[in-house]
């Protein structure tokens, strides 16, 4: 049997810096689409079809 390598402080401190970087610009790029929509597509109308982009956004991206 294998024994699994340990990662230390330094590494996890690392991989949590690059997931909290990657969660950072999923957080902003998911804000900023209602207002593409909104004010670049004219989509003002339609405020439904929005949330249901968003809704299937989230759950492909989980």
């Amino acid at each position: 049997m294998e024994k699994t390598s340990k990662f230390s402080i330094k590494h996890r401190i690392n991989w949590a810096m690059a997931s909290f970087g990657g969660q950072l610009i999923n957080g902003i790029y998911g804000a900023l689409l209602p207002i593409f929509y909104v004010d670049y597509l004219g989509l003002v109308e339609s405020a439904e079809i929005i949330y249901w982009i968003q809704i299937i956004y989230v759950l492909v991206n989980a």
